[in-house]
């Protein structure tokens, strides 16, 4: 009797991942940077540290609160820049008239509450019921 012989030789059985887990990796380091390029819209935003709250997803708009090289406040809306008279009008085209749904801020840990607080004044006259304030968490604190 003859033995067949099964996959003798055959040398295109093994396929070669390490170019494709290269690709992959590289993938998701871009889209980690631009991500985080994104949500600061290219300013220096460091969110104050706390040990108390809970962590949640961050809702849909973020208005990014922080201080220009010039010194003077600077606010984007998801990206978008914009001044603290026009932004009750683009909270109100984004959220509808009268707006539904809620509204991160996202301030720098080295502004004063006195320039915060004209953004959550604006956030609440433009008819919102729900302003969140975003921060860190710390390192060693517990609940």
């Amino acid at each position: 009797m003859r033995r067949l012989a099964i996959h003798r030789g055959a040398s295109g059985s093994h396929i070669n991942v390490t170019p494709l887990i290269d690709v992959v990796m590289c993938l998701i380091v871009f889209y980690l940077i631009v991500g985080r390029l994104a949500s600061t819209n290219g300013q220096a935003v460091a969110p104050p540290a706390t040990g108390v709250g809970d962590t949640a997803a961050m809702p849909r708009l973020v208005v990014n609160v922080a201080r220009s090289d010039s010194g003077a406040i600077e606010l984007s809306l998801s990206g978008t820049s914009l001044t603290l008279e026009s932004l009750g009008e683009a909270l109100r085209l984004r959220l509808g008239d009268p707006p539904t749904g809620e509204v991160a801020i996202r301030a720098d840990r080295r502004l004063a509450w006195g320039d915060v607080r004209p953004v959550v004044e604006a956030c609440r006259a433009a008819g919102l019921s729900s302003v969140k304030l975003v921060t860190e968490r710390n390192e060693g604190a517990t609940r």
